[in-house]
């Protein structure tokens, strides 16, 4: 016999023993879903983005890889844990899709998607830990952040993190939900195929919750589809927007 029970919902203001402006201020570094859910008490609330589907991503085993492919690693960093006494509680988490395409089908692949919040030793180790896994078949690039101290991030990672690999720093131009249109598009028209592992699950919540919340993986994914270097340009269909010419760097 199921049991029924009432749910009586809670607000910050029916807390009197909470410091409430501080507790705010802290709820304000969330995510819109999760702010509104612990503030307004609102459990009804779904992070339903507009760009995609989830029955529109399409699961493999690694065994249904065409082999011969050439595969590209892009990271996105964030170097910062979450720790309880910070302002800031919910962090960007780091994010390094391994993406393939093949021309002869169309198909894009993503065999594996490193996802991570650490601290930048722990960051540095775990890229060239994946990228000596990768081996130096793949190419690696990485988001070069503006001015100086992002050119400086990459030399370090050149000289220090990932010698001996093809690695290029790169830097990202335009709007994230613009760019995310690519990756949208090959997933709307199912030509993007997921090897299934630990990761499809936090893949698929945060692809369909997009623009809402962390948006890390979406836009290290875009890039790696940007940056997959299949010729000099690639004409890539934006959904029913038009047909865009990428250059390749």
């Amino acid at each position: 016999m199921r049991t029924i029970r009432p749910f009586i919902r809670a607000k910050l203001s029916d807390n009197p023993h909470l410091d409430a402006t501080e507790y705010a201020e802290n709820l304000a570094e969330l995510d819109p879903i999760t702010r509104e859910q612990l503030l307004n008490g609102d459990w009804e609330i779904r992070s339903t983005g507009s760009k995609f589907k989830e029955e529109d991503f399409i699961f493999i085993n690694d065994s249904e890889v065409p082999s011969g492919l050439s595969w590209v690693r892009y990271w996105d960093l964030a170097a910062t844990e979450p720790k309880p006494n910070s302002r800031n509680k919910n962090p960007d988490y780091t994010a390094g899709p391994l993406v393939a395409y093949d021309d002869k089908t169309g198909d894009w692949y993503l065999r594996d998607m490193q996802h991570f919040r650490k601290d930048p030793a722990q960051t540095e180790r775990t890229i060239q830990q994946t990228a000596e896994s990768d081996t130096i078949a793949v190419k690696v690039y990485m988001e070069q952040e503006p001015g100086a101290s992002g050119k400086t991030v990459i030399d370090h990672f050149k000289r220090k993190v990932l010698v001996g690999f093809n690695f290029q720093g790169v830097r990202s131009t335009g709007d994230k939900e613009v760019r995310a249109l690519i990756f949208s598009s090959a997933v709307g028209n199912r030509k993007f195929k997921i090897v299934r592992g630990h990761y499809t699950l936090a893949l698929v919540r945060e692809c369909t919750s997009f623009p809402l919340g962390h948006d890390d993986q979406v836009d290290a994914m875009t890039q790696a589809l940007i940056r997959w270097n299949m010729a000099p340009t690639q004409q890539v269909v934006v959904g029913y927007y038009s047909l865009v010419r990428i250059s390749i760097v």
